[in-house]
């Protein structure tokens, strides 16, 4: 890796090396355990939703084993919840360095601070990674992938991670509650999501190898979804012409 694409050499770097999980789509269906563990562990805060697979299969009876868990924070609640991470065992880190071979994934992240994050606004990968993480034992909650949402001049969602967005006009969507464990745990909702799984599929060159080697996992993901709501793929597909012409 090329060191100075660190932002700051003192700043403390943690390797992960782990092999890609094949995507079985029935083995077990974790994510309503999932979805109580990282809503609990921030404390139910209004400034924190679920994403990715968690959100998906807390919303729709389908099964799905569930290896990686995706939050979606304010900006305005960002600071906060971050410093609530590192009280409760975890470090905010952004990707410096990635590695593909042979289905071996490395992962270099450089731990940095909530307001240099803020100041920077990464692109890339940003995480909260556990204090006691260790390689030979990876569970879905030692790594949380953090996006970053804020609304644009348009009103449409955006992330910090700029090659998803805009996602989608904030007039079309709310948050949602899914009831897990008797709390409720906020949510995005499943037209978000489609248009995740979506933009993933649609401009997958734009996301990387890593992206390509999940193309069936968004697929099935994305399949059912509009299995529950049909309405969606015409809706979606006049959204992704908006969203062209917006960008």
């Amino acid at each position: 890796m090329n060191f100075g694409d660190l932002w700051d050499i003192q700043n403390p770097l943690h390797v992960l090396t782990y092999s890609r999980k094949e995507f079985v789509p029935s083995v077990e269906n974790n994510a309503q355990e999932l979805a109580y563990a990282v809503s609990d562990l921030f404390g139910h805060h209004r400034g924190l939703r679920l994403t990715g697979a968690v959100s998906i299969y807390t919303q729709i009876p389908q099964k799905r084993a569930i290896h990686d868990i995706d939050v979606c924070i304010d900006e305005s609640a960002f600071v906060d919840i971050a410093e609530t991470a590192f009280n409760r065992g975890y470090y905010l880190c952004r990707l410096a360095y990635r590695e593909l071979n042979q289905g071996l994934r490395t992962c270099v992240f450089e731990q940095i601070s909530p307001h240099e994050f803020l100041e920077r606004k990464p692109s890339v990968r940003t995480v909260f990674l556990r204090h006691d993480y260790t390689n030979d034992h990876l569970t879905p909650e030692t790594l949380i992938d953090i996006f970053v949402r804020y609304t644009d001049s348009d009103n449409w969602e955006r992330t910090y991670d700029h090659r998803l967005g805009p996602i989608l006009p904030t007039h079309l969507f709310s948050d949602i509650f899914v009831s897990v464990q008797e709390k409720n745990v906020r949510s995005v909702p499943l037209l978000y999501m489609a248009m995740i799984k979506n933009i993933l599929i649609i401009e997958e060159e734009k996301f990387g190898e890593g992206n390509k080697l999940d193309r069936k996992k968004n697929a099935f993901d994305l399949e059912n979804i509009l299995a529950l709501a049909l309405n969606f793929k015409e809706y979606i597909s006049e959204l992704m012409k908006q969203r062209k012409q917006g960008r």
